[in-house]
């Protein structure tokens, strides 16, 4: 199955395109595909395919506790849609990384989630229009999350990011049951990564192999 096959495939089974055609998704697939994005989230906003888990499902990791959100939707309509436009880029390069291990025998279409909470501020898990803007994106691709969600491990997660998984928890539906979070005890989450996955797909930071390198990186 081609790449963009592969993402139409995921997007026909969500409520937001359940009355898209084929063709109108493969079309929208490549438009977002194909779309810039500005110098600025690429910088402020990376994220990075690390490897592969035991499963080979792909193991991605953002350090979510510095991402700005807040800044962008100050800026107003075409800022927070560019933003929207980035993270949805962003799961369809997510599907894409799925393929490599793909087999006609082996299916993987699930995904490993590292998020790292560390310096996740109280401005922005109380700003209301920033959380009613993420509140808005995970009510809108509830159902996609869902889909591709194998696993989540939080890490660093301080009790500001504590309040924002709570606040979201209604949102994620069946996805939250898959999201484990850990504070800042490290001996504890890199035990808790050293279990799930191969020491080269954990970055060496997080108690990972010393010859770590991710595989790809955007941002």
């Amino acid at each position: 199955m081609g790449s963009q096959s592969l993402i139409s495939s995921f997007l026909t089974k969500t409520a937001e395109y359940q009355n898209f055609t084929l063709e109108d998704t493969i079309h929208h697939a490549k438009e977002v595909d194909s779309w810039r994005a500005p110098r600025e989230l690429q910088e402020k906003f990376p994220y990075y395919l690390a490897g592969y888990d035991f499963k080979d499902q792909p193991v991605w990791v953002a350090e979510v506790g510095k991402y700005n959100i807040k800044e962008q939707v100050l800026k107003g309509h075409d800022a927070a849609h560019n933003l929207t436009l980035y993270l949805f880029q962003g799961v369809h390069r997510i599907i894409k990384s799925m393929m490599l291990k793909d087999t006609p025998t082996k299916e993987i279409r699930k995904v490993f989630f590292i998020g790292d909470c560390e310096g996740l501020d109280l401005n922005q898990a109380t700003h209301l229009p920033t959380v009613s803007y993420a509140l808005n994106i995970i009510r809108k691709y509830t159902d996609f999350v869902s889909l591709i969600t194998g696993h989540v491990v939080g890490i660093n997660v301080n009790y500001v990011a504590t309040l924002a998984f709570e606040s979201l928890h209604p949102a994620l539906g069946n996805a939250f049951e898959s999201i484990e979070l850990h504070g800042s005890d490290k001996a504890k989450w890199k035990t808790v990564l050293q279990k799930w996955l191969p020491a080269k797909a954990i970055p060496t930071w997080y108690g990972g192999s010393k010859e770590f390198k991710p595989i790809k990186v955007y941002g």
